[in-house]
């Protein structure tokens, strides 16, 4: 498993570009990320992340998911648009605080 995380600013926000490479047929591995619920599952507890939109989330395009964590103590919110899905290229997220 490869992984890529950049960090930077785009319009003014704050960005976290990533990338994972899973070397598992996309078959096997699409319904667990396709599923946005699993985010609270692979988030490290010590985060306290927790997904504010009530579920079932329906992952398409436009669809807006609401979070919230604590990171040292501070807490956090955010939301994320989905702007792209599709079995080739899972999410594109652009997100705001």
């Amino acid at each position: 498993m490869a992984a890529d995380f950049r960090l930077g600013r785009k319009d003014g926000l704050f960005t976290v570009e990533t990338q994972l490479l899973l070397p598992r047929p996309l078959e096997l591995v699409f319904p667990f990320f396709a599923d946005a619920g699993n985010l609270e599952t692979i988030t490290a507890p010590w985060l306290r992340f927790e997904i504010l939109t009530p579920r079932p989330i329906t992952t398409k395009a436009g669809t807006l998911i609401e979070y919230r964590l604590r990171l040292h103590g501070i807490p956090l919110r955010w939301q994320t648009e989905i702007t792209t899905r599709n079995q080739r290229l899972v999410y594109s997220v652009p997100t705001a605080a």
